[in-house]
């Protein structure tokens, strides 16, 4: 949605049903190439699209069925999911940096979002009060998401409990 409403201030224009049409779909397609979105995420947003469509047409406030048209087609492209091995993430925890503190910092801020699971802009944020105890053991995270507002949850590996007494938290 709020892409739909940003491309339409960039384009300086208000859409209607009417409007959705393959002139609008090449545009869409553009603005979000000129964002530099990657066919998957802008083939989500056309497809996010196509279900307003499709609800709005079944509930006879839209008699434009162009989003059926076969070229209205959701853009995707195969990705190679690209990963670190428990092994390899082990390897690179006990390489030792003590000599070099700022590249211990980088590495380690790096294996806590390894280990939580949580984007940058989550983990950077963790303070002494995310963290929840069982006892008088770390046991989980507990914050708030800064992309979704949304409370996240997080069982602590070993690996991040390390780290997180490490320094202090």
């Amino acid at each position: 949605r709020a892409q739909l409403l940003e491309f339409q201030i960039s384009m300086n224009l208000t859409l209607t049903f009417e409007d959705i049409d393959m002139n609008f779909y090449n545009k869409f397609v553009e603005f979000f190439q000129g964002k530099s979105y990657s066919p998957n995420t802008t083939g989500k947003h056309i497809k996010n699209l196509k279900v307003i469509m499709r609800s709005a047409y079944e509930e006879g406030l839209n008699s434009n069925e162009f989003y059926t048209h076969k070229k209205f087609k959701k853009l995707k492209a195969s990705v190679d999911a690209i990963y670190l091995t428990e092994e390899e993430l082990e390897r690179f925890e006990e390489v030792n940096l003590r000599d070099r503190p700022n590249y211990e910092i980088a590495r380690d801020i790096f294996l806590l979002g390894c280990n939580t699971g949580l984007r940058y802009s989550d983990y950077c944020r963790i303070r002494p009060h995310h963290i929840q105890y069982e006892g008088d053991k770390m046991s989980f995270l507990s914050i708030y998401n800064e992309k979704t507002g949304k409370q996240t949850v997080v069982p602590l590996r070993t690996a991040a409990k390390k780290i997180l007494m490490k320094y202090s938290c």
